[in-house]
C-alpha cells in the first residue's frame, strides 16, 4: 500500500462459502489518520450494480418485471423521444450491457443509442439508471428503501445502504486522488451541493438518480462478502431469495467478450481450467474496489479501497488471496485503459 500510494483498504475472504477473515488496513483518511477496521463503510462504486441486479431479477420472478419486455412499456416519458430503437432496450440488455445506452454523456447533450441494442457489449451507467427508473415506477418506492426490504436487510448487510446516512460518519472511509490528495465521488459532490445546484443536476440530468443502481451503495468489504455469499450459494429460498432458475440466468453468459470473458445479469463472468467465478470493479475515482467469487471452489474476496491507486494493490492482492490465474483482472486493466 506504501509502494502503491493507497491509504487504506479493506479485505475480507471467503472460504467454504462463509467470511473467514476480515480485516482492515491503513488509514480511513490521510488527513485524520484514523485507521480503517473491518467495520469501515466505503463507497462501493459500481459494484452496486450487481446488488441491484439482484433485487430487480426477483421483480421478474414475481412476474412484475418482464426480463424481455421493453422498458418503455412502463414508463409514460420516453427515456429518449423519437428513437425507435427504444423498444428494443429490456431489462435483459441493460444488465448485460448490450442496451446501447451511453456510460454518462456531456453536460447540455441528448441521450442518444451508440448502437442498436443487443449488437455487442458496452459498459453503461445509464442503462442502470434507466431501469431504476422502471423500478421505482413498479413497486412506488425509492431505491433505498427498495433495497433494504428487497436485499439489505435479508442478506444482514447491516452495514450498508443505497445513499449515505448519517451514522455512516462515523466510520466512513474518505476517497484519495492519484496524488493522495483528499477527494470526492459524484456521490459526495452532490451531496455538498446546495439545494438550487441539485435540482439543476436534476434539470441537466433528468436520467439521474441519489442514490443510483449504478454507484449508490455504500458497504464494508464484510457485508459484500455475504451478499457474494448468497449469490454462489443461498441460505434460503424465501420470497426475497431469486428462485434457482432466475440465480442460474444471472450468472449464465449474455454476452461474450473474450474467450475467457463474458458477462451474466448484472456481473462478469470468468471461465477458467480451474472453473467459472462470477465478478465486478468498481471505479469512481477516488474509490476503487474488486469483488470475485467461485461457487465451485466455494472462495472469493472483496477488496475494497478509498483511492485512485487501488487497482494497483488490488491485481495482487486477489491471485494471493484465492490463488488461480484471473483474466477478470486483465480485463478490467484493458477496458479501464
Amino acid at each position: 500500500m506504501s509502494q502503491k500510494s493507497v491509504p487504506g483498504l479493506s479485505v475480507a475472504l471467503i472460504k467454504n462459502a462463509r467470511v473467514v477473515w476480515s480485516q482492515g488496513f491503513g488509514v480511513k483518511s490521510a488527513a485524520t489518520r484514523d485507521p480503517v477496521t473491518a467495520e469501515t463503510i466505503f463507497e462501493a462504486a459500481s459494484l452496486s450494480k450487481p446488488a441491484f441486479a439482484y433485487a430487480a431479477l426477483k421483480l421478474c420472478d414475481e412476474l412484475k418485471l418482464d426480463l424481455d419486455a421493453p422498458l418503455n412499456e412502463y414508463l409514460a416519458t420516453p427515456l429518449i423521444p423519437d428513437e425507435p430503437r427504444l423498444k428494443m432496450i429490456t431489462a435483459r440488455r441493460v444488465l448485460s450491457h448490450s442496451s446501447g445506452l451511453p456510460h454518462g454523456r456531456p453536460e447540455g447533450t441528448p441521450i442518444s443509442l451508440r448502437f442498436t441494442p443487443g449488437e455487442r457489449f458496452a459498459y453503461s451507467a445509464t442503462g442502470f439508471q434507466y431501469l431504476q427508473m422502471v423500478v421505482e415506477q413498479l413497486t412506488q418506492q425509492g431505491l433505498a428503501d427498495f433495497m433494504k426490504t428487497r436485499l439489505l436487510d435479508p442478506f444482514d448487510m447491516r452495514n450498508s445502504n443505497f445513499g449515505w446516512v448519517d451514522r455512516f460518519e462515523k466510520d466512513a472511509a474518505q476517497g484519495h486522488g492519484a496524488d493522495g490528495s483528499t477527494g470526492l465521488t459524484g456521490n459526495g459532490r452532490y451531496l455538498a451541493a446546495s439545494a438550487p445546484e441539485q435540482e439543476k443536476m436534476k434539470r441537466n440530468y433528468p436520467e439521474f438518480r441519489y442514490p443510483s443502481a449504478s454507484a449508490g451503495l455504500y458497504t464494508t468489504a464484510g457485508d459484500y462478502a455475504r451478499f457474494m455469499i448468497e449469490v454462489m450459494e443461498p441460505s434460503g429460498r424465501e420470497r426475497l431469495w431469486l428462485s434457482a432458475a432466475m440465480a442460474a440466468e444471472m450468472l449464465k453468459p449474455q454476452i461474450k467478450m473474450t474467450g475467457s470473458i463474458s458477462w451474466g445479469l448484472g456481473w462478469g463472468l470468468e471461465h477458467t481450467r480451474a472453473g467459472d467465478a462470477f465478478w465486478h470493479w468498481g471505479d469512481w475515482g477516488v474509490f476503487r474496489n474488486f469483488a470475485i467469487a467461485s461457487p465451485k471452489q466455494r472462495t472469493g474476496v472483496v477488496v475494497l479501497t478509498n483511492s485512485f491507486n487501488g487497482p494497483n494493490v488490488y491485481q495482487d492482492i486477489v491471485p494471493a488471496a484465492i490463488g488461480g490465474e484471473h483474466p477478470s483482472l486483465e480485463w478490467v486493466r484493458s477496458y479501464r485503459s
